[in-house]
Formats: C-alpha cells, sequence, structure tokens
C-alpha cells in the first residue's frame, strides 16, 4: 500500500474516532438541561457566543431564558468542549449577581457551588437580554 493511503485512512479513522468521542461526551454534557417545548423559553437566541477566563466560543452558544432559569448550552459535538471552557450553564435566576452592557459585549456574573464566575456574552439581541434578565433579577430581590 502506498504511503499517502495509508496516511488518508489513519487520517480518517482519525476524525472518526474524535467525532464520535465529541459526540458521546457532548450527549453527556447536556444531560443537566431537562427537556422543554420552545414555548416554555422566554428569550431563545442561538448563534451567540461567549467567553471566560479559560476560552471562548464564537457563533456556537445557544442562550435560553425559561421563568426560574439562563441557560447557556451548544449543540452536541461542541457541548463537551464548552462544558470545559466553562461555557456550559444552568444558571437559576437567583443565582445571577451582575447582568450589563460592556460596549457589544453582556458581563454576567453569578455565583455556582459557592464560587463567583464571569462569563462575557456576545448576543445579537443584546438590549432584549439584558432587560429580561435584569427584570427578572429584580423581581427576585423584591
Amino acid at each position: 500500500m502506498q504511503p499517502e493511503y495509508i496516511f488518508l485512512a489513519v487520517w480518517f479513522v482519525g476524525v472518526i474516532s474524535i467525532s464520535t468521542i465529541c459526540l458521546i461526551n457532548g450527549r453527556e454534557s447536556l444531560k443537566k438541561f431537562p427537556k422543554l417545548n420552545e414555548s416554555e423559553f422566554e428569550y431563545i437566541e442561538n448563534w451567540a457566543s461567549g467567553k471566560t477566563e479559560m476560552g471562548g466560543a464564537e457563533n456556537v452558544l445557544q442562550i435560553r431564558v425559561t421563568k426560574n432559569q439562563l441557560w447557556l448550552k451548544t449543540n452536541t459535538f461542541m457541548a463537551s468542549i464548552a462544558e470545559q471552557f466553562g461555557l456550559l450553564h444552568l444558571i437559576p435566576i437567583e443565582s445571577l449577581k451582575l447582568v450589563e452592557s460592556d460596549g457589544k459585549k453582556i458581563n454576567i456574573e453569578f455565583k455556582k457551588n459557592g464560587r463567583s464566575n464571569k462569563i462575557v456574552l456576545i448576543s445579537r439581541r443584546k438590549s432584549d437580554l439584558i432587560k429580561l434578565l435584569n427584570d427578572k433579577m429584580d423581581k427576585k430581590n423584591s
């Protein structure tokens, strides 16, 4: 067998293996999110971007807001990677400490497991998301 065919075969097996691992781990990472109908979300946005101290994701985040929670998730293929970079969260509204605009970005601070966390989001509907989350925070605090 010629070396280029061996290389292609090894490359193909590697790509399939990595893809399978990402899908399996991603499916496991997304199990913490309950299955809801779209009508149960007050806000839905796909293709958002985000950044934490550990890393970032561009145009793969999904932002969802329910009555009591902010969800930051992604598709199954990217979920395990997003979780490693601290971008996969199911955040109770009462855990939110700060939601503010910073130019084109949204700074979000929240408590999780007794630790303070920060995420910077880039949303196409920034003002809608900030208003909704701040309104929800105000209701919880009053």
